[in-house]
């Protein structure tokens, strides 16, 4: 059997208002977000809210960082 936590609209709707997650084109968009997503992941205890925006914040990060920041060639690559 799934528990699901339910999320209250009105209270994730106020977060989203306040946060303004949109797919990240820029680096300041990128530190905004990911400043905002450090600030949850130190909060204690989490509303159902919060952790669904922390899931958001988590996707369009990743996406961007998967597009925009290169990581070092392994060095397995050269081979």
């Amino acid at each position: 059997m799934s528990t699901t936590t339910e999320i209250k609209d009105s209270v994730y709707a106020k977060l989203l208002a306040k946060s303004l997650p949109r797919p990240i084109r820029t680096e300041a968009e990128h530190a905004r977000l990911t400043g905002m997503l450090l600030e949850l992941d130190e909060s204690e205890d989490l509303s159902p809210e919060e952790e669904a925006l922390a899931d958001v914040l988590t996707l369009l990060i990743e996406d961007y960082e998967e597009k925009n920041i290169r990581s070092p060639a392994s060095p397995l690559a050269s081979h």
